[in-house]
């Protein structure tokens, strides 16, 4: 892309910041993304390794709608306590968990909440189950875990990281150019993404709970599944509202503006990748409602699989076999598979308008294309040209 493009389209991982000087400033939404000036040697860093250069999007699986994946299964943590208080089913906090007791790493790097600023993420580290359990949970809010990860890592140790997807890939391909660093991040983990919402989304979302000036903590999902958005204020009062309107009506509607191009919601490069793997109503579409929690289950490689076994296998984690799983996906998982699927209409109906958008293979989104239904394209492409014209797009 060109040096503009990078500009517009910085998904903020922070990667080119932390490891090749290019500055970094916050827009008015909140997002810390780099700077319009950008040396050459930027350029040629994100070229290589940013999660939405064309190097990273040719590295897309169009085997499936879900990429490549060895195995799909629905599983869930067999601690309740897991269980209960992450966001779905708590599979990836149950292997973190895993990796730490058996001495497979020496610690999880992940992003927790802010303390000070709850509805603010941190870069955290955990080295226990106390740790994983208190930065469990999904973090509707910006984060940029690798521009400020690396005081963590130290030498001689290993890490399991748990990240975006788009935080992955850029993790992914700067690995693959540094043997020595890769040989301390052993395990990547990612998870379902719909795209990552504004500061100015969170304190909509406060103010609608009755919250913002007192809010001392706020939680997206967690306590049931897939749980209330809850804020607590300084009188220990808690406000909720419903995941629906939570993030259907006020978190996924300000998102950054790469995320409504993203052709990778799903943690293609990660070893393992986890969803919510929703009940469905009688007319198929997901089921939003309380039950308890639990997760798809994608492993992506050899290693990712061989893992998960052996966690099912020493009694950390419950699987369940999936009929009919491409039936059954694009079902539990409407919203990723349409929006794969459909890329090719969404940026057709970008071009007509003469926006800029972000690179996209024409190879990629057309394999992806051929999985949707020419009604799901039509949505898509006459609701992008509404958002055009709106300039909500």
């Amino acid at each position: 892309m060109k040096k503009h493009d990078y500009a517009q389209y910085c998904v903020g991982c922070g990667l080119c910041g932390a490891k090749c000087g290019q500055k970094m400033q916050k827009t008015d939404k909140g997002y810390l993304v780099h700077a319009n000036e950008m040396p050459d040697k930027c350029v040629e860093f994100c070229d290589e390794y940013c999660p939405a250069s064309q190097n990273s999007i040719n590295k897309l699986n169009t085997s499936s709608v879900w990429g490549y994946y060895e195995k799909v299964h629905i599983g869930y943590s067999s601690d309740r306590e897991i269980r209960n208080n992450a966001s779905s089913g708590g599979v990836l906090s149950a292997l973190a968990i895993y990796l730490l007791d058996k001495g497979l790493i020496d610690a999880v790097i992940h992003t927790g909440k802010d303390e000070k600023l709850p509805y603010n993420t941190m870069t955290k580290i955990s080295v226990t189950k106390q740790d994983v359990m208190k930065n469990c949970g999904s973090r509707y809010a910006i984060s940029h875990s690798l521009l400020d990860m690396w005081e963590f890592v130290e030498p001689g140790k290993k890490y399991c990281y748990i990240g975006k997807p788009c935080d992955v890939t850029a993790l992914k391909n700067f690995l693959e150019k540094n043997e020595m660093l890769s040989e301390q991040f052993p395990y990547i983990f990612s998870f379902f993404c719909a795209g990552m919402p504004s500061t100015q989304a969170n304190l909509e979302l406060l103010a609608k709970l009755n919250c913002k000036e007192e809010c001392i903590d706020l939680t997206y999902r967690g306590n049931g599944w897939p749980g209330f958005a809850t804020a607590v204020d300084r009188n220990g009062n808690e406000h909720q509202l419903d995941y629906v309107t939570a993030w259907g009506g006020i978190l996924g509607r300000d998102i950054n503006r790469f995320c409504r191009f993203c052709l990778d919601g799903i943690g293609e490069r990660a070893d393992i990748s986890c969803g919510d793997a929703w009940y469905l109503l009688p007319d198929g579409n997901p089921d939003f409602t309380e039950h308890e929690g639990r997760n798809i289950v994608f492993t992506r490689n050899a290693k990712g699989n061989t893992l998960l076994q052996d966690a099912v296998r020493d009694g950390y984690i419950i699987i369940e076999p999936i009929d009919d799983v491409d039936n059954y996906l694009k079902q539990m998982q409407k919203y990723q598979f349409v929006r794969r699927s459909t890329m090719s209409v969404k940026l057709l109906a970008c071009r007509m308008f003469g926006m800029n958008i972000p690179y996209s293979s024409k190879g990629v989104v057309k394999e992806l294309a051929k999985h949707a239904s020419i009604s799901d394209k039509y949505k898509i492409f006459k609701g992008t040209i509404k958002r055009i014209l709106t300039k909500k797009i």
